[in-house]
């Protein structure tokens, strides 16, 4: 796909995200924000038309990073999806109208990345599964 400045980046979605889900009484489905969205920004047509890869399915490129943009909202936990494709203001974060978009990633990388080290390397796992002391053979008896 070629580059389109006129698209906001993932991060730079977050807060017309966080207003849609408002505006939207608080929740809304993938469609019910996206529309939104792109009501909020004013995107053209052709903007909001660009396919993320036509080779490998229809999604646009505004559905992609919005994708992520909830991503990165949910495990900020301002938003979660209560069923598929539905997505909330977690009620605590209810009264939350904005949120420093540099500070959602740097904190949601820096989660990541700790999950990512916490997690046993292969080697490890490896030391935990026991050896078989025999190796297995039908019982010539039963067959």
């Amino acid at each position: 796909m070629a580059k389109d400045n006129r698209l906001p980046k993932f991060n730079e979605l977050l807060n017309p995200l966080l207003q849609a889900l408002r505006d939207l009484g608080g929740s809304g489905t993938i469609e019910e924000i996206s529309s939104r969205v792109s009501e909020l920004l004013d995107l053209p047509e052709d903007i909001l038309n660009l396919p993320r890869d036509p080779n490998k399915g229809s999604q646009t490129e505004l559905a992609y990073r919005l994708a992520w943009a909830r991503t990165y909202l949910k495990k900020y936990v301002i938003v979660d999806n209560s069923e598929r494709g539905v997505w909330l203001i977690v009620p605590e974060k209810r009264g939350i109208s904005y949120v420093d978009p540099q500070q959602v990633v740097k904190t949601v990388r820096e989660m990541s990345r700790k999950e990512r080290e916490a997690r046993p390397s292969p080697e490890h796992l490896e030391e935990k599964i026991p050896e078989a002391e025999e190796s297995w053979r039908p019982n010539s008896t039963i067959f």
